[in-house]
C-alpha cells in the first residue's frame, strides 16, 4: 500500500483509569444508563420454579448427556439474568418510601399467586410473563436475599461499582472464564486488586481509512470463501467506489492531526487469501529503527527478538536495535532507546509452580532477548565494547498502588500497547507485538499504521532547537508525563520533557524517578519480579517475608508519598540462574516453541 499524503487521524484524549478512579469521573457507566432508562424488562419466576434446586454445573460433565448439560446451563443463565435484573433495580433505581414498599410487597405476593394459577392451567409449558419494570415490584424479602448480600459493592465504596462483573479482573490471579456470565465476578474484590491496563489506539480518516476498510473486506471474503462459501447469510463484500465522496459527520470534537499515513499489515494465505505473505509491519519497524537519528520509544506487550541464528525466532527487530546502538557508540552520538513492557505476562498462574509454566516461558524468551546470555541484546552490546548498555537503552515497566478497604496494595500495570515513536516525527501504532507471531506475516493477522508528521512545532533535541512533529511529539510527551507523574500542569511546569535524550532529562529525571519508584515499591511491598531475586530459593524467601505494608503501614504510607507516576525498572536479572523453559511433564512442554514466540 502506498503513502497517503492527505490522510488524517485523531487521537482521543487519553486518561489512565485504575481501580482507584472515582466512579463520578467515568464519562459513561451502566449505572448512568440504568438511571436514564425509564423501563427495565425483567422476567419473573414463580415460587415453584424458585424452589427447584439447580444442578451443580461443576459435576455435570461426567454423568450428564451433553444436551441435558446445555439445558441446565441455559436454566441457570436465565435465573442469573432474573436475579441480576432485580439486584440492579434495587441498587440503582429510585426506591419508593416504606409505606409504598409495603403496598408493593402485597402486589408482589398477588403476582406470585397469579404465576401459580397460570402454571396450573398450563402444566406442560414453563409459563413466564414478561412485564414492564414498573409493573413488577420487588418484595422486601427479595431485596435482602443472601446472594445479593454476598455480592454487595466492593469496587468503589459507594452505591455503585466502577468495574462491573468480569471487568474487575486480574489475569495472573484468574484468567477470563465463564464469559456467558459477564456480571459474575472472577476474583474477590475485597482482597485482590484489579490489574490496570496501558494501551494506545488511534483513529484514521481519509484514504488511509479506505485502506483499512479494504483490508477488512479482503479478510472477510477470504474467510467467507473458506468457511461459508455456500451460506447466503454471509455475503461477499464489494468495495465502494473510492471516487464517491460521501459526507461523514465529525466524530470527535478535537481537530485532527494532518499526516502521511500508510496502512501496514501482517497477512498471508490463511488470513487474507493472499498468494504471497506480507510482513510490512516488520519491515517498517526495521527501516524506522535504522533511520532513527536521536531516539526510539517503544511500548509493547512482548519483546521476543534475540540475536540472529538463535533458535526458532526469525524477526530482526532486536538485531536492528543492536546495530543502530553500536553505530551511535562508534560515532559518539547521543542516542537513546526507551522500552516499556509489562513486568510479567498476563497468564494465570504462580511462579515456581506447574501452573506458572506459561508465565515463566514468556519471561524466558523476553529475558533471552534482553539481558540473559551472550546472545541477548545486552550481551551483544557488551561484546561490542559498550560496557554500560543503559547509556543507550533502558527497559521499564509500570506499577501502581492504592488502598483496598484500608489495606495497602500494589499491582503492575499491564502494558498492552504496540507502539513505536521515532525522533518525535514518526509513529507506528497497531496490533503487532514484537515477536514472530505478529511480525512474520504467515502467523497472526495484524494491522498497524505508520504515521509521519507534516505539521511541526518548535522543540529541543540534544540541547539544540528542533522541529518536532505535532502528533508524534505530543503523543510522546503525553506518555512521558503520565509515566513520570507530570499530568498535573503544576507538576509538568517543573520539568522540561521536550528533550528526551539530554543527560539532564534521561539521567536526572527519567532514570532517577524509575530508580526511586522501584526502590520504594520493593521496600514497601516486597514485590517481584526484581533484580534482587535470581534463584528459586531467593524467590521462596521473598514470598515468606511479610512486607512493610503489613508490618508498618504508617511508615509504608510515608514512603509511598515519594512515588512519582508509574515508571519502574524492568528486572534484567530476575531468575537468571534458573532455567525458565517448560520442564518435562508439563503441558507446555508438549507444545511447539512457536506457540510462545
Amino acid at each position: 500500500m502506498s503513502d497517503q499524503p492527505d490522510s488524517k487521524f485523531l487521537m482521543p484524549k487519553k486518561e489512565m483509569i485504575t481501580s482507584s478512579t472515582p466512579a463520578g469521573k467515568i464519562p459513561m457507566s451502566l449505572v448512568a444508563f440504568a438511571q436514564a432508562t425509564k423501563h427495565l424488562t425483567v422476567t419473573p419466576v414463580s415460587e415453584e420454579e424458585q424452589a427447584k434446586e439447580l444442578k451443580n454445573l461443576e459435576k455435570l460433565k461426567g454423568d450428564t448427556p451433553p444436551q441435558s448439560r446445555k439445558l441446565y446451563r441455559t436454566a441457570n443463565a436465565m435465573r442469573e439474568m432474573v436475579r441480576k435484573g432485580r439486584e440492579w433495580k434495587d441498587r440503582h433505581l429510585h426506591r419508593e418510601d416504606s409505606g409504598q414498599g409495603q403496598d408493593a410487597e402485597g402486589k408482589a405476593s398477588s403476582l406470585k399467586k397469579h404465576d401459580l394459577e397460570e402454571g396450573k392451567e398450563d402444566k406442560e409449558g414453563d409459563k413466564r410473563l414478561v412485564q414492564d419494570e414498573t409493573d413488577i415490584p420487588v418484595s422486601q424479602e427479595e431485596n435482602l436475599n443472601k446472594e445479593a448480600q454476598s455480592e454487595q459493592d466492593m469496587g468503589v465504596q459507594g452505591s455503585s461499582k466502577l468495574w462491573l462483573g468480569k471487568d474487575y479482573c486480574n489475569f495472573i490471579v484468574k484468567d477470563f472464564a465463564s464469559l456467558d456470565t459477564p456480571f459474575r465476578d472472577l476474583v474477590d474484590r475485597t482482597t485482590t486488586p484489579r490489574m490496570p491496563w496501558q494501551d494506545i489506539a488511534l483513529m484514521v480518516e481519509g484514504k488511509s481509512a479506505r485502506d483499512v476498510a479494504r483490508h477488512f473486506i479482503q479478510r472477510w471474503n477470504a474467510c467467507k470463501k473458506e468457511k461459508a462459501a455456500n451460506n447466503d447469510r454471509y455475503p461477499l463484500l464489494i468495495p465502494k467506489n473510492h471516487e464517491v465522496d460521501d459526507s461523514i459527520p465529525p466524530i470527535l470534537d478535537s481537530p485532527p492531526y494532518t499526516a502521511t499515513v500508510q496502512v501496514l499489515r501482517s497477512s498471508g494465505k490463511w488470513s487474507a487469501g493472499m498468494r504471497a505473505d506480507e510482513q510490512s509491519i516488520h519491515l517498517a519497524y526495521l527501516e524506522a529503527i535504522d533511520q532513527a537519528k536521536y531516539f526510539i520509544y517503544i511500548e509493547n506487550q512482548f519483546f521476543i527478538s534475540p540475536g540472529p541464528n538463535q533458535g526458532e525466532v526469525q524477526n530482526r527487530i532486536g538485531d536492528a536495535l543492536f546495530h543502530r546502538i553500536v553505530r551511535a557508540h562508534r560515532m559518539k552520538e547521543t542516542f537513546r532507546v526507551f522500552v516499556v513492557l509489562p513486568l510479567m505476562p498476563a497468564f494465570e498462574g504462580e511462579m515456581g509452580t506447574t501452573g506458572g509454566t506459561a508465565i515463566q516461558t514468556i519471561m524466558h524468551w523476553n529475558a533471552a532477548s534482553i539481558s540473559h546470555g551472550p546472545h541477548s541484546l545486552f550481551g551483544r552490546l557488551r561484546e561490542a565494547g559498550i560496557k554500560d548498555p543503559t547509556e543507550y537503552i533502558c527497559f521499564h515497566g509500570l506499577r501502581t498502588h492504592a488502598e483496598l478497604l484500608g489495606t495497602l496494595v500494589t499491582e503492575l500495570i499491564y502494558v498492552h500497547s504496540k507502539l513505536m515513536i521515532v525522533d518525535d516525527r514518526l509513529v507506528i501504532c497497531g496490533s503487532a507485538n514484537i515477536n514472530d507471531r505478529s511480525m512474520m506475516g504467515v502467523r497472526d493477522s495484524e494491522v498497524a499504521c505508520l504515521i509521519k508528521d507534516e505539521d511541526f512545532i518548535p522543540s529541543m533535541m540534544d540541547g539544540h532547537s528542533y522541529q518536532a512533529g505535532r502528533y508524534a511529539g505530543s503523543l510522546r510527551m503525553t506518555l512521558f508525563k503520565q509515566h513520570l507523574g507530570l499530568l498535573d500542569p503544576r507538576e509538568s511546569r517543573k520539568v522540561d520533557i521536550r528533550d528526551p535524550i539530554s543527560d539532564s532529562f534521561y539521567k536526572e529525571i527519567w532514570l532517577k524517578i524509575a530508580s526511586t519508584n522501584t526502590s520504594i515499591f520493593e521496600k514497601v511491598f516486597s514485590v517481584f519480579p526484581t533484580d534482587d531475586i535470581r534463584s528459586w530459593q531467593e524467590l521462596e524467601a521473598r514470598m515468606q517475608k511479610l512486607p512493610m505494608s503489613v508490618t508498618d503501614p504508617g511508615q509504608a504510607k510515608t514512603l509511598l508519598t515519594k512515588i512519582r507516576g508509574y515508571l519502574v525498572f524492568y528486572p534484567l536479572f530476575f531468575l537468571d540462574k534458573e532455567n525458565l523453559l517448560p520442564q518435562v511433564g508439563t503441558k507446555e512442554h508438549l507444545l511447539p516453541t512457536a506457540v510462545f514466540i
